[in-house]
């Protein structure tokens, strides 16, 4: 307390013009300001309303009857939120990655010093001869011994978020659809189960591969049997059922092409997902 009015009074002795450059006498006020919040400051106590997937409009596209005739027949309505989604580049890649890892086998494996078939013994003696310090036979250094660091089995998978493959699939879908590769039939069914069949049909469209996806739960593979064993041994075409549709086999293909049954499998698959961005 002292020291305070012993300031104070060394205060009043200071000219007027002279105490507005005294950084102390701030702290001299024994009530604390509140600062004032102007009235343009919006208030924050109503919660902003969360941020709504982005999907665009549902899109239409022509409807054929068959895969083997491909001719015109209706107009399909597609969900916006699978063919009309933002195609994310950065997803995808990611999928794409994940998808190639799993596939590795991860069986490669070497044999360190330890596991190679060789004599324990010392080569030479440790001192004497003038030449370098070894030990046996399977040391990595030698011919036939073992290898340093070298590949044992192991698992190359990781995990990716769920979210992350369904964007990427919509990804891929909307990129087929904004670049007419994809292609909707009324049905995959064929008359002849015939490889040349299939070729013949990918001749006339000018197509160079094909990727058909049908959704046939009695079928052999997910299919119709007929298309199955047409394409089955063909390397630029692939019948699968809907369940399996993933990116690496999408952007694979140069056409895609979907049954009706196929198109209302996705679309009910993506109907309880709204939180897709």
């Amino acid at each position: 307390m002292q020291t305070a009015a012993r300031f104070v009074r060394a205060l009043s002795l200071i000219p007027e013009s002279r105490q507005l450059c005294i950084p102390f006498t701030r702290a001299l006020s024994t009530t604390a300001t509140q600062p004032s919040v102007p009235e343009s400051v919006p208030s924050r106590t109503p919660q902003e309303p969360p941020l709504q997937p982005w999907s665009g409009a549902d899109v239409q596209l022509v409807l054929h009857d068959s895969f083997e005739n491909m001719m015109p027949k209706d107009v399909i309505t597609l969900p916006g939120a699978i063919f009309n989604a933002p195609i994310r580049s950065d997803l995808v890649h990611r999928v794409i990655t994940w998808q190639l890892a799993k596939r590795r086998q991860g069986t490669s494996k070497a044999k360190n010093r330890s596991e190679v078939n060789a004599s324990g013994r010392k080569i030479r003696p440790q001192k004497g001869t003038g030449r370098s310090r070894q030990g046996a036979v399977s040391s990595p250094i030698f011919r036939g011994g073992g290898k340093a660091h070298g590949p044992v089995p192991r698992n190359y998978d990781f995990p990716l978020p769920h979210n992350v493959r369904r964007n990427a699939l919509r990804s891929a879908l909307t990129s087929k659809f904004q670049n007419d590769q994809l292609w909707i039939v009324d049905s995959a069914l064929i008359t002849h189960s015939k490889t040349s069949n299939i070729v013949a049909i990918m001749e006339r469209l000018k197509w160079r591969s094909a990727l058909v996806v049908d959704d046939q739960p009695n079928g052999k593979a997910g299919v119709h049997d007929s298309l199955y064993y047409a394409s089955h041994n063909l390397r630029a075409a692939l019948a699968m059922n809907a369940l399996g549709l993933n990116v690496h086999d999408i952007l694979s293909f140069d056409m895609l092409v979907l049954t009706r049954d196929a198109v209302q499998h996705l679309t009910n698959r993506y109907a309880k997902y709204d939180w897709l961005y």
